[in-house]
């Protein structure tokens, strides 16, 4: 799911014009950190998850955070309920509002 979600992202941030590097050291402007978070029952299922960007001195400079409802799972096993479309729309937004920020500052 990790590495589908990252490809999600790193597609919604080429259409954006964010270029983004995936290895450590490599030079970069800010560092992302992501974290996801799944629960719930066998009807729904909602997945919060939380961006947060680095400078360059490890000062966390923006959070970008959100939940997108999943639809739900029979097995009560609440990242079965994750869809595909669910880890798209999570990279759309997320990537649209590091666009934002970055415009604005």
């Amino acid at each position: 799911m990790g590495d589908e979600l990252a490809g999600y992202v790193a597609e919604r941030a080429a259409f954006n014009h964010i270029k983004l590097v995936r290895r450590m050291g490599a030079p970069s402007s800010y560092r992302i950190k992501g974290h996801l978070t799944s629960t719930g029952s066998k009807a729904n299922t909602t997945v919060f998850y939380v961006f947060d960007i680095y400078d360059n001195n490890g000062k966390r400079v923006h959070r970008i955070e959100g939940l997108e409802p999943a639809g739900g799972t029979a097995t009560g096993d609440p990242w079965a309920g994750v869809s595909s479309d669910s880890l798209k729309r999570i990279a759309t937004r997320s990537m649209a509002s590091l666009r934002a920020w970055l415009h604005s500052s």
